[in-house]
This record gives C-alpha cells, sequence and structure tokens, in this order.
C-alpha cells in the first residue's frame, strides 16, 4: 500500500505547477483496472485533503467505481447524455466520508455509446462540474485509436497516461502520443502503475 501512496503523491507533485490542472483525463492502452486504481487512489487523497472531487467514468463497457465503493446506482452519464431533461445532480453520487463523487457510466451497451461523448450536453456537463469541483477525473476506456474521440480528451486541460508495469509495449505508449500531440492533446505524465 505504501507503494501506492507514494506513487499518488508523485502524481499530485507532477500536476502542482504553474497552470491549473483541474479536468484530467486519464488514457491507458492496457486493461483499465490499473488506470481506475490510479484514480480512485488520487481522488480519496483529494477528498481527504478537503478538495472536492469527482469522477467522471465514460468507460461504458465496465462499472468500475461503482463495485468498487459499493455504490448502488440506477442513473449514470449515459442515462443524462441521452436524457435532455435530466438535471447533473441526478446522476452524480457522492462516496460517503470520502469528499468523492462519481458519475457511473450509466446503463447502455458499450457499443451504442461509442457517439456520446460528441455530444455537446457533454463538454457543457464537463465546464458546470469544473466550476462546482476542485478536481475532476475523467476515466476513459481502453484507449484505441479507432474508438476514440478526440472530444473525450478535448475537454481537460490535459491527459496521464496510464500503463502497467512489465505488460504495456513501448508501441502503444509512442501511438498514444502521437495521437495526443495529433490531436493538440496536452500530455500531463505518465504512470507506471503495478497491479
Amino acid at each position: 500500500m505504501n507503494a501506492i501512496k507514494e506513487a499518488i503523491r508523485r502524481i499530485n507533485i507532477g500536476l502542482e505547477g504553474e497552470s491549473v490542472t483541474k479536468v484530467i483525463t486519464f488514457a491507458t492502452p492496457n486493461n483499465v483496472m490499473a488506470q481506475c486504481t490510479v484514480i480512485a487512489n488520487l481522488a480519496i487523497m483529494y477528498g481527504q485533503a478537503k478538495e472536492k472531487t469527482i469522477i467522471v467514468d465514460t468507460d461504458f463497457g465496465h462499472n468500475s467505481f461503482s463495485e468498487a465503493f459499493k455504490l448502488n446506482t440506477q442513473q449514470g452519464l449515459a442515462d443524462f447524455l441521452n436524457n435532455e431533461n435530466m438535471k447533473n445532480q441526478s446522476v452524480i453520487h457522492e462516496v460517503p466520508g470520502q469528499n468523492v463523487s462519481i458519475i457511473t457510466p450509466g446503463s447502455i451497451e458499450e457499443g451504442e455509446a461509442e457517439f456520446l461523448i460528441g455530444d455537446p450536453k457533454f463538454k457543457h456537463l464537463i465546464m458546470d462540474l469544473s466550476k462546482q469541483y476542485d478536481h475532476v477525473f475523467i476515466n476513459s476506456a481502453q484507449f484505441t485509436t479507432k474508438s476514440q474521440n478526440s472530444n473525450l480528451f478535448g475537454v481537460s486541460d490535459g491527459t496521464i497516461i496510464v500503463s502497467e508495469l512489465n505488460k504495456t509495449a513501448k508501441k502503444d505508449i509512442f501511438r498514444m502520443i502521437k495521437f495526443f500531440k495529433n490531436e493538440q492533446i496536452e500530455i500531463l505524465g505518465y504512470v507506471n502503475a503495478k497491479r
């Protein structure tokens, strides 16, 4: 556990700088569990420091955060984006005692969600959340250039790439870096996580 805490503190130190990094998207070419672990621990660290943090889970194929935090959620991001009358607050779920909130992916199949992030309502949601919270962390699905939507990464102040120790191929990292540079998306850092 000390190794996780140390890694999370290093990420925080890397984020403290001259520019404001309030909205951060996390991307991985591997299994998203290592990425979810990094995001959850970073959110809890900020929450314990009395900084309001929200995780927006755009990995529509998994419901990792609601399972990890044992949240009973009925509606999430997909439901919000598909219902023009739904308010932001109806999909925000607070983690008891952590000063952390989560927007789960919602009820939709992964393949049906491909164009949801391109909805202007998503951009407005992230803008609203950045006014209400000190930190907004966006969890993305496993990175593939075919399915990636630059809208997802374009709404954030930058992206942190998460790889798995001894599992991530260098070519996958270079492919991600090339994509982000072509899309003019700032790379804030790189985390080599061990599951």
